[in-house]
């Protein structure tokens, strides 16, 4: 039944043991009520600071362990009249990136908009957006 306190189910040797529910006390003791065991949680008292506004975004055309390699993938579209730079990203356990970076826009949409016009003229391949830092 649903009121049972303890189950049985097999033990390691595959005989049955029995099994206390956690809302159980001791032998012989009540069960203790979830709420009486809860904490009492307050609001808080004011929001959290919001984060500070973005300073733009940018364009990633691509991303390369070595420097000198990002350094040519950047002067190749800087030939293409592209606004190429390089920034060097420490990703933790994944180590350190190039990543050769185009543009600085001020919204999101504009920086989409803006990589999807180079992709369709095929002056890069693939890119993705990213927050400037």
């Amino acid at each position: 039944p649903a009121s049972d306190s303890a189950s049985t189910r097999p033990g390691p040797s595959g005989a049955e043991t029995a099994a206390t529910s956690p809302a159980a006390g001791p032998a012989g003791a009540p069960a203790a009520s979830p709420k009486a065991s809860a904490p009492e949680v307050s609001p808080p008292a004011s929001r959290p600071a919001r984060r500070p506004a973005r300073k733009g975004w940018t364009v990633c055309a691509g991303s390369f362990r070595e420097q000198a390699a990002a350094q040519k993938y950047a002067q190749r579209l800087s030939k293409k009249g592209l606004p190429a730079r390089v920034s060097r990203v420490d990703l933790g356990d994944k180590g350190v990136w190039h990543r050769v970076c185009l543009g600085n826009f001020s919204s999101l949409a504009e920086a989409r908009a803006k990589s999807k016009v180079w992709e369709q003229k095929k002056l890069i391949r693939a890119s993705y957006v990213l927050p400037l830092r």
